[in-house]
């Protein structure tokens, strides 16, 4: 008796390898990229059994999770192909639903025989997608919103959590209108509940945000509120965050260093021509990929110079370090609070030392007050840029650079200086 002919999507085929040739005498099969594979579930495919294999920014647990959003309990079976280095994820895909895993290299009458053993004559249940709602956060207060599955949220089905903080979530999704790649932060509903001022402040963000287009900086695409949850809708920007980059490597070389703040600078600098203050300058808002790039992400203290509204009288918003000595003594953000935050980061960058030692808040704030940050850049940064570190880094803003363009120039002499004094000869 003739086995009844599949329909297999394979979802990202390995490299040199003819998927559609191989599985052919299986049934229908149709090939697609990562993304487009979950673009095209979106739409209506329904396979009996789809196959896996990571790439386009997705991996593997990536896509498990994107078609469970999709599709909740009527995802059809699904065969992981792993290279020989993921290995280690054999387990974790089984755990997360997949019905078997299969590592490259593997004979094509293997995975005929796998495939036919794992696969549905016919499509599964009615689809059912997990929607992302308000009271998902509430479910998972200490765990990854992701942990049980991927979510549809609007226009796009997430699938990876990013990171997370007190007050909103990052998530990695796929937009299903293009197949691009989004970090979408979200509001923790309780707290939008909660605290009107956050939420005002996030609204606030959402206006102000949308539309700027710099390649520094991350781009918005989306803003709003759905099913009571808020959100934003950014471009994702596969690289690490500077932070990481120095807990990995320690101090950088000078010309990274330079070359790291001055890409920020541009983006700070764009920001200050539409009267926007970032408030929230440090390493872990500064994004690099691997070849260089650099983009300044996460806009939530982000506020209009000339809007005071929604900042209490005597509130202090940002991290402890990269607060500027003004900003403490209650004066009203302004682009030079954003080139003292990029000193301290210019200053992490070329010693991987703290600006200010850790310890209590409040001995902090009183730390940066006297000229703490001054004081150990001037005895810490390098002797070529100590100029340029400690003069970001003052406490009075009136001698620091004047505008982020400024310094901009300055960090762009200072790397050209260096590159000239290379190229002469030794005598």
């Amino acid at each position: 008796m003739t086995s009844p002919a599949l329909s297999i999507l394979v979802a990202g085929a390995p490299a040199g390898l003819d998927l559609a040739t191989t599985l052919a005498p299986l049934g229908r099969v149709e090939v697609h990229e990562p993304r487009a594979a979950l673009v095209a579930v979106a739409r209506g495919a329904r396979p009996t059994t789809v196959l896996l294999h990571g790439g386009g920014g997705l991996g593997v647990l990536d896509l498990l999770r994107g078609l469970s959003g999709l599709l909740g309990p009527a995802v059809p079976p699904a065969i992981a192909l792993l290279e020989p280095y993921e290995e280690r994820l054999m387990a974790p895909v089984l755990e997360a639903g997949a019905a078997d895993a299969v590592l490259l290299p593997f004979r094509p009458a293997d995975l005929l025989a796998r495939v036919r053993a794992r696969s549905r004559a016919q499509p599964g249940a009615t689809p059912q997608p997990r929607v992302l709602r308000a009271e998902a956060f509430d479910r998972a207060p200490q765990r990854p919103l992701t942990d049980e599955g991927g979510w549809l949220f609007g226009p796009r089905v997430l699938v990876a959590d990013l990171g997370r903080g007190g007050l909103a979530r990052v998530l990695k999704g796929v937009r299903l209108d293009d197949g691009s790649l989004a970090a979408v932060k979200l509001l923790d509903p309780q707290v939008a509940a909660q605290d009107e001022d956050w939420s005002k402040r996030f609204a606030r963000e959402q206006r102000i945000l949308k539309g700027i287009e710099d390649e520094h900086l991350v781009r918005i695409r989306d803003v709003g509120t759905l099913d009571g949850v808020p959100y934003l809708d950014m471009d994702f920007f596969a690289g690490e965050t500077l932070d990481q980059l120095i807990a990995r490597t320690g101090a950088l070389p000078e010309d990274r260093a330079l070359d790291i703040a001055a890409q920020v600078a541009r983006g700070l600098e764009a920001l200050h021509a539409r009267r926007i203050v970032h408030r929230d300058v440090k390493p872990e808002n500064v994004l690099v990929d691997e070849g260089g790039r650099v983009r300044l992400c996460d806009f939530g203290l982000s506020k209009p110079q000339d809007d005071a509204a929604l900042t209490h009288e005597g509130e202090i918003l940002g991290t402890a370090v990269f607060i500027a000595p003004e900003l403490l003594r209650g004066e009203a953000p302004s682009p030079l609070s954003d080139v003292y935050a990029l000193g301290v980061t210019l200053f992490e960058m070329l010693t991987g030392e703290d600006a200010i030692e850790p310890g209590p808040t409040q001995a902090m704030f009183q730390a940066a007050i006297r000229g703490e940050a001054q004081r150990r850049a001037l005895q810490l940064a390098p002797d070529r840029l100590r100029g340029v570190v400690s003069r970001t880094l003052a406490v009075n803003p009136a001698d620091r650079y004047s505008c982020m363009g400024d310094l901009v120039r300055e960090l762009e002499r200072l790397r050209q200086q260096k590159g000239a004094s290379r190229r002469v000869p030794r005598p």
